[in-house]
């Protein structure tokens, strides 16, 4: 409905499964007759592992305000998951910056899962609710609520011109190595 959303587009999704794992992706194309925000996210949920550690690299975090929206940048050990961080730590529900698209889940005795995204989705987003026996690894192409914020220093969303596609992609594989 042009009421809710002005803006005219294609988008497409394809799915492949190989011997290396499964790889989604995602383009958006402007279909209307002027500039046009675009941008898109995979909303990956896992179920817990025992044990399960979250590892990638990034340069820092949006907190959220009382509306659950990000609105700071921080940065800090508390933020860094680089070497790894326990699922079942403190609750997040935070888009990361600065990211490098890669990230590990690993439990004890299991093969890790990678996901690993193309150049055009640096963003994402973690949320580990307490008690609950999933989490989500969420690989976007830029924070939430970034159209409220079209000069965010990072994760602001792509505007396509007329005609101009966005797109990416994301693998989730095994690393059976251990």
């Amino acid at each position: 409905d042009a009421a809710d959303w002005p803006f005219a587009f294609d988008a497409r999704q394809r799915f492949e499964l190989g011997d290396d794992g499964l790889t989604v992706t995602v383009s958006v194309t402007n279909a209307g007759d002027r500039d046009a925000p675009a941008g898109f996210g995979l909303h990956s949920y896992f179920r817990r592992r025992a044990g399960e550690r979250l590892t990638f690299a990034s340069a820092g975090a949006w907190t959220n305000g009382p509306d659950m929206l990000p609105d700071r940048r921080v940065s800090g050990p508390e933020w860094d998951f680089s070497r790894g961080r326990a699922v079942e730590g403190p609750p997040l529900d935070n888009d990361v910056f600065g990211w490098d698209g890669r990230a590990r889940l690993s439990a004890p005795g299991r093969p890790d899962t990678v996901v690993e995204a193309g150049p055009h989705v640096r963003s994402l987003r973690v949320y580990t609710p307490p008690g609950r026996d999933y989490y989500a690894v969420e690989p976007v192409t830029h924070r939430a609520d970034a159209i409220n914020h079209p000069d965010a220093p990072d994760g602001a969303m792509a505007v396509l011109p007329p005609g101009e596609t966005l797109a990416g992609a994301v693998r989730y594989g095994l690393d059976l190595r251990r």
